[in-house]
Formats: structure tokens, C-alpha cells, sequence
């Protein structure tokens, strides 16, 4: 009892601020709750889908309505007994709908007489529509990890409203994309019950969703892989891909596109056939089996699934033959490969300047009936045509021998120096590729942009993306540019030569190769300095010596420049270090003469 005394105050003020901080708590918790609470309404359409309303923060909503959903034929829903809705000062009730609503102006919104909120209701047009309920109600399992699966229902209905596929709880869904998967907007595979031929494309029973998350235009994807199919020499070169408007448990989660997936069924491989993909040596929980091709390159076999030693040993044997003839200048690689499709997989890495060439996501095959090794199916094309920074329209990216320091890459390059190649790339380019190029740039990018406007900036609302139009904009300058470029090359007859930058550690970024092109005997005037990339007190050096590279030197030949630190800038430093320290010792002088001479006017007073 004395010792309860003794610190009496000291409880007492414990428990005051043990108090205090529950209830700080509390109400912090309370207010949070209110914030993050589920929005007691949401709107159902005539079909009896539902559509939840989306919370961008606390005080702004919005509804995402699909292309099919009319105005008249979309109500309000109440989750929540004794829920009371005013928009616009006018009060909604259970079964209303929204036609004195107009689409894109916010609204007031009044909810249980809460304080005042904004809602604004967006309608996607001439798009199709994927809702997707998941057997939990929720997507937290498959979000958790990459590699889960769930059941779920899935149904399908076409840009007009008509029921295109309607699934059972036997279709499952998982994630799906190795950087992709790291993002918030995330891509997903889709596994049906039997095959099914989606939105009129080849029957299967596995798909894509593509999120586009780093394409603002939404169209990089789409237009390469419809461009591959259009100048196809056999079937399936690309896969089919047609956009849709994805609803997650009733939940908006933005444009998609619904691609068919590769498989080795759909592009009819069997028996002794095989199809690989290039993929990065280093991305980890591979499904199939995989060598190491170059550095920092695998090839990961698709088919056969689940290959015994022996057939692995037969692929890469395949794969290995046809790169040592390459690279001794040998003709033997043309009895590995068939030209025309890898002359085709090249122009299209090439001209929509693919930064991931010879390095991921490309796929290569073998019919049981041939022994050629087949370029394609084409596939993965969000990281072209300018949407990676610092891409360059006026140089040559896929026929460069090396991505980087870690990543070698030389099929392409050195095809390019065979005669026979190259003579098949330019015709091909000349009679059948650049016809299309002018009809892409001149009509299909504004066509597929424009119909999936309305989608589009549902999507930047959803994701607060860059606005599309603009990016549209930048991208199809991008493709005239190069279109320009390779015109010059290929037809004109121009002898570029290319400068290799290395030597650029920036953050992500680090160690990637940049490539600057100029015609033999110019000055590339372009060729940005060191600090442009943000690496500062460097200058270019020619690679494997301490030579500075001068920028009025006339190129004759190919060369590689390496960023490194001024031979005199160290000497600088120094000279300021001395400067300062030499400074430092004339202020301590000085101060020092100071206090004496205070000192010996002390003495004589």
C-alpha cells in the first residue's frame, strides 16, 4: 500500500495517457473506417450484372459503365438496409436509374446525410465486357502470389450487349507477367472449363488479359501483334487479341486486352516438335525446363511440357549448331533455320524497335514435319515504339549484338551480315512491309484509337494514367520518324554507322546499352553527353582506352564509347580541396594574430 502511494501520481498519469492514446486511436481507427468503408450502393444493369462504385479517395466516386449498359436501364442498388442516396439534391432510391444523369460531369453526393462528396459516372463504348467473380468474392489469394489459382465465373459480352460466353465456377484465373506482376494494375490467365472461341477469335481454353499498365496509349500490344498477322506468310504469327473492359468481383479494373495464348496445341506443334521462348536466365520459378543460350539469355521449352533430358539435349543441340555456324561465318546456319519467318520476326522487332530483342518473350518453334527452327509466334510489344524513355527512332536496336554488359545477343546481328539475309529483310521490307507502315500511320492508329477513346479515359481515371490522346499522339510521331529512318537504309541505300554508349549506371536502369546511328563520314550530331543520361563529371571514351571522344569527329566505322570520369577532373577536385584547405589555415592565421594581439594589449595595460 506505501509503494502505491509512493507513485500514485505516477499511475495516475500512466493510465491518463494509456487512455488518451486509446482514444486518439480510436477515433484515428473510427475515421479510417469511415474513409476506407465499402460505398453502400452500388448500380445494376437490365442483364443483372452489378457494378460497383469505384472510391478514388475519400470524397471522390465514380461509376464505370460498360459500352452495352444504357442509361435508362441502369439502377441503383442499395447493400446496406435503411441507406439513403441524393445526387445532385435529387434523392435516388432502390430500382431509380440514371438518365438525368449526363456521363463525365460530377455530381453532388449525399450520403445518410453525410458531408457533401463528388460522383461521376463514365461509359466505355465500342468495347467489350469481362466480368470476372472470383469463388472467394475477392482476388486478395491471387494477388498474394503469382502462382495462385481460384476458381471463378467468368462472362462475356460483346461491345452491343450480346452474351458471347457465360462460364461456370469451373474457370479459373491466376496472375500471370514477371515486372508486370510487380505493378498495380496486374495482368491475369484465364483457364476455361472446355475451349471456347472468344469474341470470334480461334477456339482454346487458356487466354490473357493484358493490363498495358506502362502503355498509356493501351494500343502497343494490339497494333504490333495485328500488324504480324496481317503480313504473315502462315498461319498464327501473332496471336489474336480484342479488347475488353475488365470487372473484378463488380469492381472497374480497367482496359484489358484479351489475348489468345500461345500454346503448342493452337499452333498445331506435336510429336517431335518443340516451342521455346527466349527469357531472362535469371527469372526464377521457371514451369518448364530451360538452358542457358548466352550470357544472360535462356531458352525456356514450352513443348515438349515437362521435357525428359534427352529431348532437352536435342533442342539445344539444335539451337547450339545454328548459333556456331552463325558466328564462324559458316553457310551451315541455313540448313537450322527458316528465312522467311525469321527475317519476318526480325523486321518487326526492328521497325517497332524492341528494346527486349534476342533477350525475352520470344518465341521460336519446330514442326514435326520440318527440321527448321521457326521465328514467332510474335508476342510482347507493350515496351515498343518510344514507350521505353529513351528508345531511339533513328538507329538500329534489334541487330545490335549486345542489350548490354549482362545480355548477348547476336542472332540478328550477325544474319544482318549475310548477304542472303539481308537481300530477303529489304525486299520484304520494301514490298509487303512498308505498304502496311503507311496504312498504320496514316489510318489504323487513329481508328483504334479513337474506338476505345471513351474506354481509354475510363482507364485513366481508374489508374490516373497519362491521358491517351496525347501519348497517341507521341507514339505515331515515333513510328513516322522511324519509318523515315529505315527508309533511308533500306531503300536509299545510306550507310549508317552506329554508336554504342556504355558505361551508364542509372538507377534502374543500370548498365543498358543506348545506340545513336549516323551516315558514314558525318558528324552525329545528336549524340548527347553523359549528363544528359544523369551521369555527371563523366565524358565518352573510346572503349579500351583513355582517349576522349571528340564531337566533331566524322564517323567512318562503328564505335563504342564508354562514360567515365574526366582524366583532370580529379586533379580539380583536388585543386579546390587545396584551395579550400589553404583558405581554412588563412582564417585560422588570422584569428590566432587576433587573440595575441588582444592578449599583448592586456599585458600593457
Amino acid at each position: 500500500m506505501e509503494k502505491i502511494k509512493k507513485h500514485f501520481w505516477l499511475i495516475i498519469t500512466t493510465v491518463f495517457m494509456v487512455l488518451a492514446l486509446a482514444g486518439l486511436f480510436y477515433i484515428n481507427r473510427s475515421k479510417l473506417s469511415e474513409d476506407n468503408a465499402k460505398v453502400p450502393f452500388c448500380f445494376k444493369i437490365d442483364n443483372g450484372e452489378t457494378v460497383n462504385v469505384w472510391k478514388q479517395d475519400k470524397d471522390n466516386f465514380f461509376v464505370f459503365l460498360p459500352s452495352y449498359a444504357e442509361s435508362n436501364s441502369v439502377t441503383l442498388k442499395n447493400t446496406r438496409a435503411g441507406n439513403t442516396v441524393s445526387i445532385n439534391s435529387q434523392p435516388v432510391f432502390e430500382g431509380d436509374t440514371i438518365e438525368n444523369f449526363e456521363f463525365n460531369t460530377p455530381y453532388n453526393l449525399i450520403i445518410n446525410g453525410q458531408n457533401p462528396k463528388t460522383i461521376t459516372f463514365m461509359h466505355s463504348e465500342n468495347v467489350a465486357t469481362m466480368y470476372v467473380e472470383t469463388f472467394t468474392g475477392c482476388m486478395d489469394y491471387i494477388h498474394a502470389d503469382k502462382e495462385h489459382k481460384e476458381r471463378a465465373k467468368i462472362t462475356l459480352y460483346t461491345a452491343d450487349g450480346e452474351l458471347d460466353y457465360s462460364g461456370d465456377f469451373n474457370d479459373q484465373i491466376r496472375g500471370r507477367g514477371n515486372s508486370t506482376w510487380k505493378l498495380d494494375k496486374k495482368p491475369y490467365n484465364l483457364y476455361l472449363s472446355g475451349r471456347k472461341a472468344l469474341l470470334e477469335m480461334d477456339e482454346g481454353s487458356e487466354y490473357v488479359l493484358l493490363a498495358n499498365s506502362i502503355d498509356s496509349t493501351n494500343l502497343r500490344n494490339k497494333l504490333v501483334c495485328d500488324f504480324a498477322r496481317s503480313i504473315q506468310r502462315y498461319d498464327n504469327f501473332a496471336p489474336d487479341c480484342e479488347f475488353v473492359d475488365l470487372y473484378l468481383n463488380g469492381e472497374y479494373n480497367g482496359l484489358y486486352l484479351l489475348s489468345e495464348k500461345i500454346t503448342a496445341d493452337k499452333y498445331q506443334i506435336q510429336d517431335d516438335g518443340f516451342l521455346c521462348v527466349l527469357e531472362h536466365a535469371s527469372v526464377e520459378n521457371r514451369e518448364n525446363c530451360f538452358f542457358v543460350i548466352n550470357l544472360g539469355v535462356a531458352v525456356e521449352i514450352k513443348y515438349p511440357l515437362m521435357c525428359s533430358e534427352s529431348q532437352k539435349n536435342v533442342i539445344e543441340k539444335k539451337f547450339g549448331d545454328f548459333q556456331t555456324y552463325l558466328l564462324v561465318n559458316d553457310d551451315g546456319w541455313k540448313d537450322y533455320i527458316d528465312i522467311d519467318s525469321w527475317a519476318r520476326k526480325y523486321l518487326i522487332e526492328e521497325i517497332f524497335v524492341n528494346i527486349d530483342s534476342g533477350v525475352a518473350s520470344e518465341y521460336y518453334c519446330c514442326f514435326n514435319n520440318s527440321s527448321f527452327i521457326y521465328a514467332g509466334p510474335c508476342w510482347d510489344y507493350d515496351y515498343t515504339l518510344g514507350c521505353y524513355l529513351l528508345n531511339n527512332p533513328k538507329c538500329f536496336v534489334a541487330k545490335r549484338e549486345w542489350k548490354d554488359e549482362n545480355y548477348y545477343t547476336p542472332w540478328y546481328h550477325f544474319l544482318m551480315e549475310k548477304s542472303e539475309f539481308k537481300e530477303y529483310v529489304l525486299n520484304l521490307y520494301q514490298n509487303e512491309f512498308l505498304p502496311m507502315l503507311t496504312t498504320l500511320c496514316s489510318l489504323t492508329i487513329d481508328d483504334e484509337s479513337t474506338a476505345i477513346l471513351s474506354s481509354a479515359k475510363m482507364n485513366s481515371s481508374r489508374w490516373n494514367q497519362v491521358g491517351q490522346e496525347e501519348s497517341v499522339a507521341e507514339m505515331k510521331e515515333f513510328l513516322q520518324e522511324r519509318i523515315e529512318f529505315l527508309n533511308s537504309a533500306w531503300i536509299d541505300g545510306v550507310d549508317y554507322k552506329t554508336i554504342t554508349l556504355t558505361g551508364i549506371n542509372v538507377g534502374s536502369d543500370n548498365g543498358m546499352y543506348r545506340f545513336y546511328c549516323t551516315p558514314i563520314n558525318t558528324i552525329c550530331e545528336d549524340l548527347p553527353s553523359p549528363e544528359f543520361f544523369g551521369v555527371n563529371e563523366t565524358v565518352w571514351y573510346y572503349e579500351g582506352t583513355d582517349i576522349p571522344f571528340d564531337y566533331n569527329t566524322v564517323i567512318t566505322e562503328d564505335i563504342v564509347l564508354y562514360a567515365k570520369q574526366a582524366q583532370n577532373s580529379g586533379a580539380k577536385r583536388l585543386s579546390k580541396l587545396s584551395v579550400a584547405v589553404a583558405l581554412a589555415i588563412s582564417g585560422l592565421f588570422i584569428i590566432v594574430v587576433f587573440i595575441d594581439f588582444k592578449r599583448q594589449r592586456g599585458i600593457k595595460k
